[in-house]
C-alpha cells in the first residue's frame, strides 16, 4: 500500500495568447494546459511525427524528443457570464497538418461558442504510467455528484474543463452544466484510492489539479456558488460540504497553509448561515433557504413551516445537515476556540430531537403502510391481490401528493418500520434520498458513536430490503443512482464492525451496480481520509471482470473481491498477508471464483 507523499498546491499561470485563453498548470516536470480558443486559430505540436490511440483515453502526439496527450477531441462550448455550459458539442476541425516543423491543429469556433482543448506534455515516466494501465484503472466508477462514471485517466477532463470542475451532466431546471465540488470531491478520494493500490504519479497530479481548481473557485466570503436553480447563483451547500471534504484531505496529506486558510473560511461560511431551532442548530441545504423570498425562487413546491422552533424557509433537509456536521467536525482542529466544536454539539442535539420525534404513531402507521406499497418492485406489487392493490392506488394517487399536509400537523421524518424521509417541508418523497440519508447517517454515527444512531440506521437498512425499495430503485434510471450511495452506507457501516450480514448486502448492492453499469463507488477503493487510515501494505491485484472493494481499517486488514461477471474468473491474491474466506466463513482453497460469488480476505 502506497503512502501519499506530500500533496501542495500546483502552479497555477493564466494567459492570454491571441484569441486563446490559457489555464497552465505546471505539474512536477510535466506540464497540462486548457486552451479556450474564442476565434479561429491554430495550435502547433513541436516535434510531433505520430499519433496514437492511448490507453488512458485520448490520443498521443509523439516525436523523438516530444511527447504530447490529447485526453480528448476539441469541444465547442457555449457559456454564460457565470461559467454555466449551455450547449457543448465537438468543435469544428478546420485543418490539420503534419510537417517538418511538427502537427497543426486549426480550430474554427462559431460565434457564441469557444473552443477547448486539454494538452498534456508528458515526461517519460508519465507516458509509461498512460500506456501501461491495470485492470482497476480501467473499470467504472461511480461519481457521486453527477452519477455517471469515470473508466479511465481521459475521463477526469470531461469533468475538469478551462481549470473549473463540472458534473457531467445537464442538471435540472435549468438543463445545463453547472460547477460541482460533489464530483471534484469523488474523483479525488478516486485517485487517492487509485494511488494507494497502482503507486502511479499521475493519479498525485490528477488530485494536484483538483484541488487548485475548487480553491480558485472559493469567493471572497468563503462560499462555493452553482447557480443550479436559478439565475442567481444560489449556493449549494452538499457541493460546499465537499469542498471543505476535499480541501481537509489535502490539508492532512500537505499542512499547506493557503489550504487551511481556504477550509477555515469556508466552514465559516456554513456556520454564519446555520438556522437556529429549539434546541441546537440546523445546516441548510442552500442559499435559497437564507429567506421565504429567495426561495419563492426555487423549482420545488415547498410548505411554509415553524416546526421544532426553526425558520420559516428552512425545509429541514436531513442529509446536507449531516455531512456538513461531519464537515465541521473534520475541520475543526483548526479552530483554536472551541466554538466549530460547540457547533457540532449543537447540530447533533438538533439532529437527536428530530431523529426521536415520533408523533402520532397512531395514524402515521397506517398512511405510510399504504404509501409503502409504492415501494414494491413490480414483480411483487402485480402478484399483491386485487384489495391490496387497491390500497396501493390509494396510497401513490391520494396520500402521497397529500403527505406534506400530515408532516406539517405532526412533524416527524422518521417513519414508522424505519424509512428516512428526505425533508419536513418538501411536498412529495424521494425515495433514493433512502440511501443518501443513511449513508450521512452511517458517517455521523462513525464520528459520534455516543449519539446511539445504530438503531436508527439499522431499521433503515432492513427496511429499505424488506419493503422492496432495494429492487425498485433499479427499475427506473431515475433512481437507479441510489446503488451509488446504498454501496457507501454499507461499506462505512462494515469499516465498523465485522457484521457478515452487512457485507452480504454490500456484495449484493455491487453486483446490481454492475449489471446496471454504474460501477464501484470511489471510497470503496480506501483513498477517503474521512475514515481511519487503513492498516498493513497488501492491496492485492485482480484482473477484470473481478472487483475489489478496501474494508481495512485500524489495526486490521480485510478486502473484499467480487466476481460480477458471468464467467468463472482465476483469482491470486498474490500475497501472503491474508487469508480467504468464502461468504459463508469457510477457508478458501480452490483458485477460482465462480460468477456471482464473493471472498473475504482477512
Amino acid at each position: 500500500m502506497k503512502q501519499n507523499p506530500p500533496l501542495s498546491p500546483i502552479a497555477r499561470r493564466h494567459l492570454r495568447q491571441d484569441s486563446c485563453d490559457i489555464v497552465h498548470d505546471a505539474l512536477d516536470g510535466s506540464e497540462c494546459r486548457f486552451l479556450r480558443f474564442r476565434a479561429p486559430a491554430s495550435h502547433t505540436f513541436p516535434g510531433v511525427a505520430a499519433v496514437r490511440t492511448c490507453p488512458a483515453g485520448g490520443w498521443l502526439l509523439a516525436g523523438e524528443n516530444a511527447c504530447f496527450w490529447l485526453p480528448r477531441l476539441p469541444t465547442a462550448r457555449c457559456l454564460d457570464d457565470d461559467g454555466h455550459i449551455l450547449e457543448e458539442r465537438p468543435a469544428p476541425i478546420a485543418g490539420i497538418d503534419l510537417d517538418a516543423g511538427g502537427l497543426t491543429i486549426t480550430l474554427a469556433p462559431e460565434a457564441d461558442f469557444v473552443a477547448d482543448l486539454v494538452v498534456w506534455r508528458l515526461d517519460p515516466g508519465l507516458r509509461q504510467e498512460l500506456t501501461e494501465l491495470t485492470p482497476i484503472e480501467t473499470q467504472a466508477y461511480f461519481l457521486w455528484g453527477s452519477h455517471t462514471t469515470y473508466s479511465r485517466p481521459a475521463d477526469l477532463y470531461l469533468h475538469l474543463i478551462h481549470g473549473r470542475v463540472y458534473e457531467n451532466r445537464a442538471s435540472w431546471p435549468k438543463h445545463w452544466k453547472i460547477c460541482s465540488e460533489n464530483d471534484a470531491h469523488a474523483l479525488y478520494v478516486l485517485f487517492s484510492g487509485l494511488f494507494r493500490s497502482t503507486g502511479k504519479r499521475i493519479y498525485q497530479l490528477f488530485k494536484q489539479q483538483l484541488l487548485r481548481s475548487v480553491l480558485a473557485r472559493q469567493a471572497d466570503d468563503g462560499g462555493w456558488y452553482h447557480g443550479e436553480w436559478t439565475d442567481r447563483m444560489e449556493s449549494h451547500f452538499r457541493l460546499h460540504t465537499s469542498a471543505l471534504h476535499l480541501l481537509q484531505d489535502a490539508w492532512e496529506e500537505s499542512g499547506d497553509e493557503e489550504t487551511a486558510e481556504a477550509l477555515r473560511r469556508g466552514a465559516e461560511f456554513l456556520l454564519e448561515r446555520a438556522d437556529r431551532l429549539d434546541d441546537g442548530i440546523w445546516f441548510l441545504h442552500d442559499s435559497l433557504e437564507l429567506s421565504e423570498a429567495s426561495m419563492r425562487q426555487s423549482p420545488f413546491a415547498w410548505l411554509p413551516s415553524r416546526a421544532f422552533g426553526k425558520s420559516v424557509s428552512n425545509m429541514l433537509v436531513l442529509n446536507s445537515h449531516w455531512d456538513t456536521t461531519v464537515a465541521i467536525d473534520r475541520a475543526a482542529t483548526l479552530s483554536d476556540d472551541g466554538a466549530w466544536r460547540r457547533a457540532v454539539a449543537a447540530a447533533n442535539r438538533a439532529t437527536t430531537q428530530i431523529l426521536a420525534a415520533r408523533p402520532a404513531e397512531w395514524l402515521y402507521r397506517p398512511v405510510f403502510g399504504l404509501i409503502a406499497l409504492s415501494f414494491l418492485p413490480t414483480d411483487r406489487a402485480a402478484a399483491l391481490p386485487l384489495w391490496q392493490r387497491a390500497l396501493k392506488r390509494i396510497g401513490w394517487k391520494y396520500l402521497i401528493p397529500r403527505f406534506h399536509h400530515l408532516k406539517r400537523r405532526y412533524p416527524r421524518l422518521v417513519m414508522p418500520g424505519g424509512y428516512l424521509d428526505r425533508a419536513l417541508s418538501l411536498k412529495g418523497i424521494s425515495t433514493a434520498y433512502q440511501a443518501i440519508n443513511v449513508m450521512d447517517l452511517v458517517r455521523l454515527h462513525a464520528r459520534f458513536p455516543q449519539l446511539n444512531l445504530r438503531p436508527v440506521i439499522d431499521a433503515a437498512i432492513d427496511f429499505t430490503h424488506r419493503s422492496g425499495l432495494w429492487e425498485r430503485w433499479g427499475e427506473d434510471r431515475r433512481t437507479r443512482y441510489a446503488y451509488g450511495f446504498w454501496a457507501e452506507a454499507l461499506h462505512r457501516l462494515a469499516l465498523l464492525d465485522d457484521d457478515m450480514g452487512v457485507r452480504r448486502r454490500l456484495a449484493a448492492t455491487l453486483a446490481r451496480m454492475e449489471a446496471l453499469n454504474l460501477g464501484l463507488p470511489p471510497g470503496l477503493l480506501g483513498g477517503d481520509r474521512e475514515r481511519r487510515q487503513p492498516a498493513g501494505t497488501a492491496f492485492p491485484q485482480v484482473s477484470a471482470p473481478l472487483r475489489i472493494v478496501d474494508l481495512s481499517r485500524e489495526g486490521k486488514m480485510e478486502y473484499l473481491v467480487l466476481n460480477p461477471g458471468q464467467e468463472p474468473a482465476a483469482w491470486n491474491p498474490g500475497t501472503s498477508e491474508l487469508q480467504w474466506f468464502d461468504a459463508e466463513g469457510r477457508p478458501v482453497a480452490e483458485s477460482v471464483l465462480q460468477p456471482g460469488r464473493w471472498w473475504l480476505g482477512r
